[in-house]
């Protein structure tokens, strides 16, 4: 299962922007967050919080790994 589709669709988004799985470049928080209808502040939180997610998930995400 794909980690990221534990992410609200907000996280996601930002996630995809910022990492640019959506427009294939690492865009600048001004632009996803302009993109998006929301500052750049909140953009990077929310790149945090997405992070923070994610890196909760690594360990059960590599034990299913090594199961597999």
């Amino acid at each position: 299962r794909n980690m990221r589709s534990e992410l609200t669709p907000q996280l996601m988004d930002v996630f995809n922007l910022r990492f640019g799985l959506t427009v294939g470049s690492l865009p600048s928080l001004a632009y996803v967050g302009q993109r998006m209808g929301i500052s750049r502040e909140r953009v990077r939180q929310l790149e945090q919080q997405a992070l923070k997610h994610l890196r909760r998930r690594k360990a059960t995400f590599q034990g299913y790994l090594a199961a597999g």
